[in-house]
């Protein structure tokens, strides 16, 4: 659980549970030009933290290209707090 902001009170009655970005992408060659999504999250369960991907297909001819997206997420998210 995240202790920095949350919970507002001192009762923790309220705290975050997740935090979501959503990328999306022009598909490639085998999608057939349909959209790409990639969600990335964090979920926090008891006292830990959790990072999920969801997707059906994302495709990338570059690994810098994924570590981008990765980089991007860490900065938009709580996912270092």
């Amino acid at each position: 659980m995240i202790t920095e902001k949350f919970p507002i009170d001192g009762d923790e009655n309220v705290c975050l549970y997740s935090n979501q970005s959503e990328y999306i992408q022009t598909g490639d060659t085998w999608s057939n030009g349909e959209l790409q999504t990639l969600k990335l999250k964090t979920e926090y369960c008891a006292d830990s933290k959790y990072f999920v991907m969801e997707t059906t297909r994302w495709t990338f001819d570059n690994i810098e290209d994924l570590i981008e997206i990765l980089k991007d997420f860490k900065k938009r998210s709580i996912a270092e707090n």
